[in-house]
């Protein structure tokens, strides 16, 4: 992925004379603009606020489903796991990160299933990305 270019600022300088003050103007209403671009584009960017979806995290029970409230906007389409950690003494196993099964237990509730390569009964604390559309 690219980076967005270094700011450049519109200014008066090396323009005509007679286009100046336009150029000033221009340079006013345009200038706060493309810095705001800038800065957004330069690693400003959140899921939350600026991708339709939610990022959520849960307490799951290994070999259990785990159940909970969508709260974000659109309507979800996918959910990716992106980290797990034991609540305590086991170990994650690789596997586990990934894209688990799911489906949609209610117009506002969304369902894992037991993920798999969690240890059963241990208590996981894991965090997901709901992709919406």
């Amino acid at each position: 992925m690219s980076k967005p270019p270094e700011i450049i600022s519109l200014d008066e300088k090396g323009v005509d004379k007679k286009y100046a003050d336009i150029m000033k103007y221009l340079a006013s209403v345009l200038n706060p603009f493309f810095q705001q671009v800038h800065q957004t584009l330069n690693k400003s960017l959140t899921f939350s606020e600026n991708f339709l979806g939610s990022v959520k995290s849960l307490t799951v029970t290994g070999g259990s489903p785990v159940s909970f409230k969508y709260d974000g906007s659109g309507s979800p389409q996918g959910i990716l796991l992106v980290s797990i950690s034991p609540q305590s003494g086991s170990s994650v196993i690789a596997e586990a990160i990934g894209i688990p099964q799911w489906y949609k237990s209610s117009t506002t509730e969304l369902t894992i299933h037991p993920i798999k390569g969690l240890v059963s009964g241990v208590k996981y604390q894991i965090m997901v990305v709901i992709i919406a559309s």
